[in-house]
């Protein structure tokens, strides 16, 4: 987000204050002189109202009063804010639909699927001789939770005189909603969208361009929301991320469920790479959190696991039974009693049973993966993965730091993309699709 200086009031209390933005940092004017202990116990503030120097309302987001580096009381820092796109506007801000601006978003669906070409008189195209087919026909669509999404390709034109440039044409994700929605619901799907995007690309460097927010029957913008993000220049294409011809349109929903699901999953945040040099890099700590976040999900997806295995069953209630039936003499020797028996209702088999009965369930998918590795890295067999998966597993989980060689890094890529199979598995696509998204992804 670019640096601009914003003025205005804003309420706390019932009281008013001038403010000045810059960044993700309000100052209020003159509380040093003046209110010096009006903020004296304020922490934090959800949401905090104002109208700015030209009359336009204002939402500062995630409001953090006392912060010492920026300053002691006069000073609050800020998430995100919604800007009011009207001088003098009573509206409540209740929003019923938002579009989302994104690089990311041009490379999941090109803009280039804009163009018509035009045929020469032999019937063959000509590629410097094209039009813009219609907004509607660009429209792809899908429900998620009631409401309704769209990706689209919007064009705008510049008619002003004496301009260079004529127009713009770039793809929109826009979200129509059943109901109106305020701030909190701005934030969950801005979250959402990011989540996706960043699910699409293997990527958490993802940038939010410009986020536009309509009221109910408003065919112009009434509001922009503005958020802060610490990334860098986008760098993915449609060789390395999922595109939207990777995806049969009636999937878009379950793939949009698929990616969103995760802000539940607090695991994820391990997931994902910062950027495009972090993609590329392994390091025992990459290797640790992808592994934790596969154990996570393999006991989420596979609940059931052993459960027709008798003797298995039997063996953990038989050590539990025993456990329980061997009286402590004081409190410290029942905890340990207690931690015994939580370890061993944990323990659902072996890591390495684990890791190669997902690599079998995704045997034809991941190939192209294994034959990198048995070309270029090491050749052993399937069942070795789930092995050498769980002996240098156990070695980072315990402290003991091995280089990463050959081996690790061929396991490696095996996992990075069992998980992301994992996290797709309720999206219901087909063997070629996945092995396409996978092999775009990881190989």
């Amino acid at each position: 987000m670019n640096s601009i200086t914003t003025y205005g009031t804003i309420q706390v209390n019932d009281k008013d204050y001038c403010f000045v933005l810059q960044d993700h940092i309000v100052r209020i004017v003159d509380a040093n002189a003046i209110y010096m202990s009006d903020f004296n116990a304020i922490k934090n503030i959800e949401c905090i109202s104002g109208v700015t120097f030209d009359c336009r309302r204002i939402l500062f987001i995630d409001c953090k009063f006392g912060s010492m580096f920026y300053g002691n009381g006069n000073t609050f820092t800020i998430s995100s804010y919604i800007l009011g796109c009207k001088a003098f506007d009573e509206s409540d801000f209740a929003f019923s639909r938002i579009s989302f601006y994104s690089a990311a978003l041009n490379m999941f669906y090109s803009p280039l699927n804009a163009k018509k070409h035009h045929k020469d008189a032999e019937g063959e195209y000509k590629w410097n001789d094209f039009e813009l087919i219609p907004y509607e026909d660009t429209l792809k669509t899908f429900t998620y939770k009631g409401n309704h999404y769209s990706f689209g390709i919007s064009r705008n034109v510049n008619l002003k005189y004496g301009t260079s440039i004529l127009g713009n044409v770039r793809t929109h994700l826009a979200i129509e909603f059943d109901s109106p929605i305020d701030y909190n619901g701005v934030l969950l799907h801005t979250q959402n969208v990011y989540d996706f995007l960043r699910f699409i690309n293997y990527s958490s460097n993802i940038k939010l361009d410009e986020i536009e927010l309509y009221e109910l029957n408003q065919n112009s913008k009434s509001a922009t929301y503005h958020i802060f993000q610490e990334v860098s220049e986008y760098e993915n294409d449609q060789l390395n991320s999922i595109t939207i011809n990777d995806i049969p349109q009636k999937k878009l929903s379950a793939l949009y469920s698929c990616a969103v699901s995760l802000r539940n999953d607090n695991r994820l945040h391990l997931y994902f790479p910062k950027d495009k040099m972090h993609r590329r890099s392994i390091t025992p700590v990459d290797w640790l959190s992808k592994a934790l976040v596969f154990e996570g999900l393999f006991a989420d997806t596979f609940k059931d696991y052993k459960e027709d295995n008798i003797n298995f069953y039997k063996t953990k209630t038989k050590i539990i039974d025993d456990i329980k039936q061997i009286s402590f003499s004081n409190k410290h020797q029942k905890n340990y009693r207690d931690d015994f028996i939580q370890h061993i209702e944990r323990y659902n088999g072996i890591l390495a049973e684990k890791f190669n009965h997902v690599l079998s369930l995704y045997r034809n998918v991941l190939e192209p993966i294994i034959e990198y590795n048995r070309k270029n890295l090491c050749e052993f067999t399937d069942t070795e993965y789930g092995v050498e998966y769980m002996k240098y597993r156990n070695k980072l989980a315990h402290g003991d730091i091995q280089p990463i060689g050959d081996i690790q890094v061929a396991v490696f890529r095996v996992l990075r993309a069992l998980v992301y199979l994992l996290i797709l598995k309720e999206a219901d696509l087909s063997e070629n699709e996945l092995k396409g998204i996978i092999n775009k992804l990881f190989n």
